[in-house]
Parts: structure tokens; sequence; C-alpha cells
């Protein structure tokens, strides 16, 4: 057993991973089923800077980018002096590569490369275990049922209650011993 942060020893060496959050299991699975079931792809664009219009800059090909659909996730990645690096974070039901394809040509972008890369199980693990998100959406995101995802998220909000009873006690306590 191996419990860790760096998730790329884990893809590594582990053949099954268990991601915990907040004290809950988000997700079980080998990581190449983690990442497949995570819904997502990453589409890597390489273009060049110089382009027929003048210089691209990186805010308008990331505009143009987010233009083409919706739920996407564009970041201009670091990249060399004469060309951007984009990574784009899509929904796996469509492959978006004819998409990225058509814009870069009707924008006149020199396109040097196009690829569809695996979601990483660093990214499946941000996903689970990042932000506010409530523990059903993220377990159903990691294949459990969504009944068993409602109880867990359920448990979860009769553990707030439970906090929130517990901090009223101690405010009690605390105003009987200032009295005293």
């Amino acid at each position: 057993m191996l419990s860790t942060h760096n998730l790329a020893e884990v893809e590594a060496s582990c053949p099954r991973v268990l991601i915990v959050s907040r004290g809950k299991l988000a997700a079980d699975g080998a990581p190449d089923d983690l990442a497949s079931r995570s819904g997502k792809a990453r589409y890597v664009l390489e273009v060049e800077r110089k382009t027929k219009k003048g210089e691209l800059s990186s805010t308008e090909a990331v505009e143009a980018i987010n233009a083409i659909g919706k739920g996407m996730t564009v970041k201009q990645a670091p990249s060399e002096d004469d060309h951007w690096n984009i990574h784009v974070l899509a929904s796996s039901e469509k492959d978006m590569r004819r998409e990225l394809f058509n814009l870069a040509v009707e924008k006149g972008w020199t396109l040097l490369e196009l690829r569809k890369d695996v979601v990483q199980l660093e990214e499946v693990f941000r996903d689970l275990t990042v932000g506010d998100m409530k523990a059903g959406s993220r377990i159903a995101a990691a294949g459990i049922s969504k009944a068993e995802a409602r109880k867990v998220e359920d448990d979860e909000d009769d553990d707030e209650d439970e906090d929130e009873d517990e901090d009223d006690s101690d405010d009690d306590n605390s105003s009987e011993k200032k009295g005293k």
C-alpha cells in the first residue's frame, strides 16, 4: 500500500487507486479506468504566434477556442518564444479536433501540433477533491451509483449539522463560565 500525493508515481506503479476526500471514498479503480470515467479529454494545440494577419496573442487564441464550445477549460501553457501551447479540457463525448483544426484554418493560424491526450490521474484527483463540490457529485463522477452518492451526501450534511451543534454547545459552556 502506498499513500502519496505524487500521482505520477501512482500511475506508474499502482494497479488500483483509492482517492479519499474529506474522509470519504471518492474513487476506486485502476488509474486508466478512473481517467476514462472522468468524461473529459485534453487537447493540446501548438500554434505559431506570427500569422498572416500579424501577431497572435494568447488571449485572442484562448477566446477564439472558448467560442467554439461550451463547458471547455482553455489555458495557455508554457511555450517557446515563437509558439503558443494551448490546452483545452473538454467533454470526451465529442472529439473536438475537427473543430479546433477548422478554427485554426479559419483564423489563419499555423498549426504545428494538435493532439488528443488522455486525462491524467492528477486532473481526476483535482476534479474529485477540489472546492466546495458536494460528495454526491464527486462520487457519481467516480462511477458509484446515484443512490450511494445521495446517501453519502446526506451523511455529510448530517455531519455538518452535528459540528454546528457542538459549536453551539461550546458557546453555551463558555458563556456559563463567564457568568460564574
